[in-house]
C-alpha cells in the first residue's frame, strides 16, 4: 500500500476479521471482571443511575456481556461481523440477552435511549481523522439520554511513539503465534499482524491483517468533547484510580501533561 493510500484511509477495513478467531486468546490477561466492577463503582460514586448501556466497539463482548449478566439492558455495536459473532456466541453460552448490531460508529443513528455509552480498548484510536472522530462523538452524544455517562479510553501519543514505535513484538498462546510489526509516522501507527494457527495435519496456517491507529493529544480530545457538548470531563489512568477534572484546561495543564506520559488514558464525561 502506498503512502497516499495510507493517508486517505480513515478506518482500517481489514481489522478484526480473521483475528477474531484468536482475539480472546491473546487478550486473556485483561481483567474484564474487575474492570466491569470498577466501572459500576465509578457510576455509583458519580451519582449516575444506569440501566441501559451501549458498548461502542464491543468486539467479542468481553465487557458488555458481563454487564448484561449483572442486570443491565445492553447493546453492543461493532464494525466487524466476525467479532460480533464471537460476542453473540459468548452471550448465548452465558444464557443472557444482549443485542448486537453491525454498524459504523460514524453512523449509529440511535435516538436518545441509553443511560451510558462505553468504548474501551483503543476503539476511538481506530478513527483516523478529526472529522470522523467529531462525527463519532456527535453520534454518541445523540444516543445518550440527558445526563448520561460516556466513559472511554484512548492510547496516547507516547505509547505509539515510545512503546510501539518501529518495534516488532512476538507472542505465543496455546501453539498460536503472533508477530506484530509496527511503523510509526506523524502520530499514526501502522501495525502488520501475522499470526499462525495450527491445523489438524500438523502444519500451520498464516493469517495477516493490517491495523491502523491514530494518536491524539489529550488537549485536542478535551476540546473536541467540549465542542460536542459534553460536560464534567474527567481524566484518569485507570477506572479504579483517581479522576481529575479538566473544567479549566489551563489550570489542569500540569496533570494533563503528566497523563500524556501514560500508555492509556481513560475519559469520563456527561451529556
Amino acid at each position: 500500500m502506498t503512502e497516499k493510500q495510507h493517508e486517505n484511509r480513515k478506518i482500517a477495513p481489514s481489522a478484526y476479521t480473521s483475528l477474531a478467531m484468536v482475539y480472546d486468546l491473546f487478550m486473556e490477561e485483561i481483567p474484564y471482571g474487575a474492570m466491569v466492577k470498577e466501572l459500576q463503582a465509578f457510576w455509583q460514586r458519580e451519582g449516575y443511575c444506569i440501566h441501559t448501556v451501549l458498548d461502542a466497539g464491543c468486539g467479542t463482548g468481553s465487557f458488555i456481556v458481563p454487564l448484561a449478566k449483572a442486570g443491565f439492558d445492553t447493546c453492543g455495536v461493532d464494525l466487524s461481523s466476525e467479532m460480533l459473532a464471537m460476542a453473540d456466541h459468548k452471550a448465548y453460552k452465558e444464557g443472557i440477552s444482549c443485542l448486537f448490531i453491525e454498524r459504523d460508529l460514524r453512523e449509529l443513528n440511535f435516538a436518545p435511549q441509553f443511560d451510558a455509552v462505553i468504548s474501551f480498548f483503543d476503539t476511538l484510536n481506530y478513527i483516523l481523522s478529526f472529522e470522523d472522530l467529531a462525527k463519532v462523538l456527535q453520534e454518541i452524544h445523540q444516543c445518550l439520554l440527558p445526563g448520561g455517562s460516556f466513559v472511554f479510553d484512548m492510547r496516547t501519543l507516547h505509547y505509539y511513539t515510545d512503546v510501539l514505535g518501529e518495534n516488532i513484538f512476538q507472542d505465543e498462546k496455546n501453539d498460536c503465534c503472533l508477530i506484530w510489526e509496527n511503523q510509526f509516522d506523524n502520530g499514526r501507527i501502522y501495525m502488520d499482524l501475522n499470526f499462525f494457527l495450527p491445523e489438524k495435519n500438523g502444519l500451520y496456517r498464516r493469517y495477516q491483517e493490517e491495523h491502523i491507529q491514530q494518536g491524539y493529544a489529550l488537549t485536542e480530545m478535551i476540546t473536541l468533547l467540549q465542542e460536542t457538548g459534553f460536560v464534567d470531563i474527567l481524566l484518569s489512568e485507570g477506572l479504579d484510580m483517581d479522576w481529575y477534572s479538566v473544567r479549566d484546561v489551563e489550570m489542569a495543564s500540569q496533570f494533563i501533561a503528566e497523563m500524556e506520559q501514560a500508555e492509556r488514558v481513560f475519559f469520563a464525561c456527561k451529556k
